[in-house]
């Protein structure tokens, strides 16, 4: 397809630069930083892997903020549920992927209201209208 859109994977220096910002424990960047060291070997190729997890995830939330927010509020509501001493183990397995549904869609409303996402789709909507093409 002609008109997809790549976006180049950011380099090993971007995605540790990019760890050391964040606002984790050091504990939590140690583990980061691990995972974009994973590599595996396929054929004769290597292929940085953790590179590839990491530089999805990081674009990813800067494309959709409000979605990155929903599911992490999604996933500490079932956390929080969940670890409730006896409804916790009746409630969590049904209300946790509720939850995280209802928080992913309202992120994607907020991102779609927001102004960002509705331009991105309207363009790539936009790119299958026949009558745009010559």
């Amino acid at each position: 397809m002609a008109d997809t859109i790549v976006v180049p994977m950011a380099s090993k220096r971007e995605i540790l630069d990019r760890i050391e910002r964040l606002t984790v424990s050091a504990d939590a960047k140690v583990l980061l930083h691990q995972l974009a060291g994973v590599t595996m070997r396929v054929g004769n190729q290597l292929v940085e892997v953790g590179r590839c997890i990491l530089s999805f995830v990081f674009e990813a939330v800067k494309l959709f903020p409000h979605i990155a927010l929903g599911v992490v509020v999604g996933f500490t509501m079932w956390w929080l549920i969940g670890s409730a001493a006896l409804l916790g183990a009746l409630l969590g397995p049904i209300l946790g992927p509720l939850l995280v549904a209802f928080g992913l869609g309202m992120g994607a409303i907020a991102d779609v209201a927001d102004g960002g996402l509705r331009s991105r789709v309207e363009d790539f909507a936009g790119s299958f209208d026949p009558a745009d093409r010559n």
